[in-house]
């Protein structure tokens, strides 16, 4: 893993896509993310910025009350919030504006592959700062897991 000078830790709330009404979006993702949140670290773990954006999603109309329960994210704290090309875009100009000098953790491969999903279920492309983010990307909990000598199962 390369060295760089900003770590930064994201998080992901997420709803399932309503596979009833849109199963063969269903098959492609079954989350949409509605909330992006992350804290950017300088090289000595000093906070020096936070990100955090709901997002409205478009395949489901009601929050799940788990979701809520679990999240606390209502469905008025999205009625107004940007779909996910735009909240996601916000995120990735936020982490590009490092100069691309970034690596990015999540605390499973779950996030990584809830962006690429998403990303394939609403056809967008990856930009260079996208691909960039993806190639930075690491799970915290392999990290953490070894650095105390276990194994993950």
């Amino acid at each position: 893993m390369e060295q760089q000078n900003i770590s930064i830790f994201v998080d992901f709330e997420m709803q399932p896509v309503d596979h009833k009404e849109h199963p063969d979006e269903w098959e492609i993702a079954r989350h949409e993310i509605i909330e992006i949140g992350a804290v950017m670290l300088d090289k000595d773990l000093q906070e020096t910025d936070s990100f955090q954006c709901y997002v409205k999603p478009q395949y489901s109309d009601e929050i799940q009350e788990t979701v809520e329960a679990m999240t606390g994210i209502t469905e008025d704290m999205l009625a107004d919030a940007p779909g996910f090309e735009e909240a996601f875009g916000r995120f990735v100009g936020w982490c590009s504006a490092t100069g691309h000098q970034y690596i990015i953790y999540a605390w499973s491969g779950a996030d990584k592959g809830q962006i690429v999903h998403e990303l394939l279920l609403k056809k967008i492309e990856k930009t260079d700062d996208i691909n960039y983010m993806l190639a930075h990307w690491y799970d915290y909990q392999k990290i953490f897991t070894r650095a105390i000598g276990r194994r993950l199962a």
